[in-house]
């Protein structure tokens, strides 16, 4: 049995207050039957990068967030595959940049601080042509609520943070009232082993969330199980409205140490989804399928595709392994980060 500590950092997917709904799929039909496959072709070369964290499409530049070195992060022009703009450096108030998010509406850019748990914002354009703006603090979620975060995404007036607290899985809190509360139960222990506390099982269902571009809407997948999710916002709550499930969290053991447990993964456990984007009308989530004893288990080739309401659903199978993923805004290229630190671009046929 391999014995991995679990990862601490927590998905918020949020599900029904009174628990989660497993494939509550609203269609007749199996969804992610039709495959398609695509080629991709090489865009941006390692050489000219490094210490990639994340990729982000906004309009017509990608978005390079990077795990350590500054700048933190720098905007490519698609068009033109040239360097237009870097931020963040040693000088600047985010120490670190835990999530990039672009208001349509607004057509402002929101910057999230990890270590600090800050929202940050700028105008768009004015960032893309002058990285060094320094953007101004909006929200101090550590000193509202005296919590941290893993990631903030802001939802209409309303700001949803994800973090490792098992009484819910989202935060929601209320930009005008500076009041907020969890809301929603994960699914129940004995979906992967009774044995687990409320604590280790919350931290089986880490992943990744990301918010419709101008509807207030959330879209979860879950990396250590084969789960996709998807919420509705509204003044109050957030409710899942389409589920998807192939598996729960696989092979999770209970070890104990001294007076303690702790849930470590074993050879039967398999990575479920590794990466999420999105556009207006589609969602991509990248899956691995992989055992974790594979070297590349955080990699995958293929990526389910839905719309917004569930109602079409196809994968496409890329012939590269990536490990990170981009939609441009028309839906037309997909864009993706191999493990050597390439970014290859592939078709999407609709």
């Amino acid at each position: 049995m391999r014995k991995i500590k679990l990862p601490s950092i927590i998905l918020v997917a949020l599900i029904f207050s009174a628990g989660y709904s497993c494939k509550s799929v609203k269609s007749d039909k199996e969804p992610f039957v039709k495959t398609i496959a695509v080629k991709g072709e090489p865009f941006i070369h390692a050489d000219q990068l490094s210490d990639i964290r994340a990729i982000k499409i906004f309009k017509n530049y990608l978005f390079i967030i990077r795990q350590l070195r500054a700048p933190q992060v720098e905007v490519y022009d698609l068009s033109k595959k040239k360097k237009v703009a870097s931020s963040f450096d040693s000088r600047s108030d985010i120490l670190f940049v835990g999530n990039l998010q672009y208001d349509v509406k607004k057509e402002r850019l929101y910057i999230f601080d990890l270590y600090e748990s800050r929202l940050f914002g700028c105008d768009f354009d004015t960032f893309v042509s002058n990285g060094r703006i320094e953007p101004a603090m909006m929200v101090n979620m550590q000193e509202n609520t005296g919590l941290y975060f893993s990631n903030l995404m802001l939802v209409g007036n309303t700001l949803v943070g994800e973090d490792e607290e098992y009484a819910g899985r989202f935060y929601m809190f209320d930009l005008n009232k500076k009041k907020g509360n969890y809301m929603v139960s994960y699914p129940d222990v004995d979906m992967v082993n009774e044995q687990l506390t409320d604590l280790q099982n919350s931290a089986l269902y880490n992943g990744k969330s990301v918010p419709h571009p101008t509807k207030n809407k959330i879209a979860s997948v879950t990396g250590d199980a084969g789960m996709i999710d998807l919420y509705e916002v509204n003044q109050d709550s957030i409710k899942a409205y389409w589920s998807y499930n192939e598996f729960y969290p696989k092979g999770i053991a209970v070890e104990r140490i001294g007076n303690t447990t702790r849930a470590v993964y074993t050879d039967e456990s398999v990575r479920g989804f590794c990466d999420l984007c999105v556009s207006e009308k589609y969602i991509y989530a990248l899956y691995s399928g992989k055992s974790i004893n594979d070297d590349t288990f955080l990699c995958g080739n293929t990526v389910y595709v839905l719309d917004w309401e569930g109602n079409r659903t196809f994968k496409i199978i890329l012939d590269n392994d990536i490990n990170r993923i981009a939609i441009s805004g028309d839906d037309k290229t997909l864009y993706g980060l191999t493990q050597s630190g390439d970014i290859i671009k592939f078709p999407t046929p609709k």
